[in-house]
């Protein structure tokens, strides 16, 4: 009332349902002006629930969008992993509960992983004929490995968070000579990264260096001459987003 900011009182806000309410299965966060809802991938149990799933993030502005209509999440994935890294202390501190699909337990930002009967049937529907599998350190909810070798850049792999190291693995159906490599990246930013092979004699080769790089690349081909049996791109370092790759194609 005295129009003095009170300096003792929290300037951040948790809001948090576990459970089927209006808006079913999500978390808010209020921080400086910034608002983060995190919608837990939970199955559709009934009318309340959207269908289909809503966006795993919605990000805010609030100071000039008090309303909600700008969903600024694709734009500011940076943003976006400042506020989940918060939101998810604050619950820790607060001991709070998480939705459960099946046994697992479902934290913010973390993927559930498929049931093992299903893996291989989701993952090989779109693997290119020469490719055997793809693997990944981590991957956010709906953005798979396969989808950076899946020909359809509208799709792509993502790492579960913004922290690095993070890597894709691509392992072939036979070995194969390989002429280089293009890789998508799906945001034209600073990129820190190494590309490794691995040869029929057993042992990991580095291709490509580039955990030096201050420059911005989006779409990158690497040239080289080498026998593989598996590719790995290892990414260190970005200055915007998280390790995001939408194609990745190998010459021969």
């Amino acid at each position: 009332l005295a129009g003095k900011r009170h300096e003792t009182r929290r300037e951040d806000f948790l809001n948090h349902f576990p459970h089927e309410h209006r808006s079913s299965y999500y978390t808010s966060y209020v921080n400086a002006g910034w608002k983060l809802i995190y919608h837990y991938p939970v199955p559709d149990k009934g009318r309340r629930r959207q269908n289909p799933l809503p966006k795993t993030y919605e990000l805010f502005n609030l100071k000039d969008d008090p309303f909600e209509k700008n969903d600024l999440a694709d734009s500011h994935p940076e943003k976006v992993q400042t506020m989940l890294t918060a939101l998810r202390k604050d619950l820790a501190a607060k001991n709070a509960l998480y939705p459960a699909m099946g046994t697992q337990e479902l934290l913010p930002g973390e993927a559930p992983e498929p049931p093992a009967a299903q893996a291989p049937a989701a993952s090989s529907a779109t693997l290119p004929p020469f490719v055997k599998a793809v693997r990944a350190s981590s991957h956010e909810l709906g953005n798979l490995p396969v989808h950076a070798v899946d020909a359809d850049k509208t799709s792509r792999w993502a790492a579960r968070d913004g922290s690095f190291p993070q890597f894709l693995e691509i392992e072939l159906q036979a070995a194969q000579q390989a002429k280089g490599v293009t890789v998508s990246f799906r945001n034209k930013t600073m990129i820190r990264y190494t590309i490794d092979g691995f040869g029929p004699d057993g042992t990991w080769i580095t291709l490509v260096d580039q955990s030096e790089n201050k420059e911005k690349v989006q779409t990158v081909t690497h040239s080289f001459d080498a026998e593989l049996t598996k590719l790995k791109v290892t990414v260190l370092e970005a200055q915007t987003g998280w390790a995001t790759i939408t194609d990745l194609q190998i010459g021969k």
